[in-house]
């Protein structure tokens, strides 16, 4: 979360009457939209399909989806598990 929080800067809260919160991020990958949020602990990627008012029920996802969700999923969490080092205020940072 600390390295999401530097790179990408903070994520959107949210928190619910149960006083439980959760962050997300909204990526747009390859023209799709991936949201990525903590869910009681776990990162969950979902793909959103973008659809006119009233028409939900007739709007599927792209074909490709699942293959570009797996594809951002790979790569964000090998970013996110390698070890980056970056310069803040001149000071040299492993993330």
């Amino acid at each position: 979360m600390y390295k999401m929080i530097r790179v990408f800067g903070y994520p959107i809260i949210k928190t619910f009457q149960s006083r439980h919160g959760l962050f997300a991020y909204f990526f747009r990958y390859k023209g799709h939209i991936i949201r990525v949020d903590d869910r009681k602990g776990y990162l969950r990627f979902i793909h959103r399909t973008v659809f006119p008012v009233g028409k939900r029920d007739e709007t599927s996802p792209p074909e490709d989806a699942e293959k570009v969700l797996d594809e951002f999923w790979d790569n964000l969490t090998r970013f996110a598990l390698t070890v980056t080092p970056m310069n803040y205020a001149g000071a040299l940072q492993y993330l």
